[in-house]
């Protein structure tokens, strides 16, 4: 991928590496001097982990259209409320379910 660059990958495999660096950067990463992000309930990463792959799963549906615009789903304002999802509080179970079905609204408007 370094090679051809990442216009060169089909928009699946672009879905996929996108994913993967969601994964690294927003659920594995962890701040410990955040009083917030020190110290994650098992409950929390599930659901973190829960809205990440819900964006995989939901992009599968529609990058497979043809003439699809990998560009239009990196912008959707949805995108940038995952790359956010740590900041949800803890406990905070309804703010995570939202989340997730707003994810799946957003990337089904693109079919």
């Amino acid at each position: 991928m370094r090679l051809v660059g990442m216009d060169a990958l089909s928009p699946k495999e672009r879905l996929l590496l996108e994913t993967a660096k969601s994964i690294r950067e927003d659920f594995l990463f962890q701040n410990a001097f955040d009083t917030v992000d020190a110290y994650t309930s098992l409950k929390k990463q599930y659901w973190m982990l829960k809205c990440i792959l819900t964006m995989y799963y939901a992009g599968l549906d529609v990058v497979e259209k043809e003439d699809f615009d990998f560009n239009a789903l990196k912008e959707l304002p949805v995108i940038k409320k995952v790359v956010k999802v740590k900041d949800i509080e803890d406990g905070k179970w309804e703010d995570f379910e939202a989340l997730e079905k707003e994810i799946k609204k957003e990337i089904a408007s693109l079919k």
